[in-house]
């Protein structure tokens, strides 16, 4: 059972950080410039997304 929720929650957690991330690249400072919390959210939807793709390969693979 594990081996399915342990994936999903990572992915649900990517997905969250993916809306922050964009949330973040709307809503720019008085200068114009792109706010940081933009990137760290893709930086870390991005590493979410890569950790539930690893942990589902490696706890679904063969003995």
């Amino acid at each position: 059972m594990y081996k399915i929720i342990i994936p999903m929650v990572l992915a649900l957690t990517s997905i969250i950080f993916l809306g922050s991330g964009i949330s973040g690249f709307v809503v720019a400072d008085n200068t114009g410039a792109i706010t940081k919390p933009y990137n760290w959210g893709v930086l870390l939807s991005l590493l979410f997304l890569i950790a539930s793709m690893l942990s589902f390969f490696l706890l679904n693979r063969k003995r």
